[in-house]
């Protein structure tokens, strides 16, 4: 498998942590799973299949991080 981590700006007034205890007691959590501190879901894009991991680097950090692991993932997808 592939890889690849790019990291996004968060805004300033995001709850990383919030948005976790939403997604644990959603109908959608189904599909969507919390693992620890981390957001992880699979999707299907152009018939390709992909796993996409999302953390806070932490409270003092302005970004999130994104994984995203399948066996097509390049450089310049995402």
């Amino acid at each position: 498998m592939r890889q690849k981590i790019i990291r996004i700006n968060k805004p300033s007034i995001y709850n990383f942590d919030l948005i976790l205890r939403y997604i644990k007691n959603s109908p959608s959590f189904v599909i969507e799973k919390v693992i620890e501190t981390t957001y992880c879901r699979a999707f299907i894009i152009g018939g390709r299949t992909y796993l996409v991991l999302v953390r806070d680097e932490g409270i003092d950090s302005k970004y999130l991080e994104v994984k995203v692991i399948g066996e097509e993932v390049k450089n310049n997808q995402v």
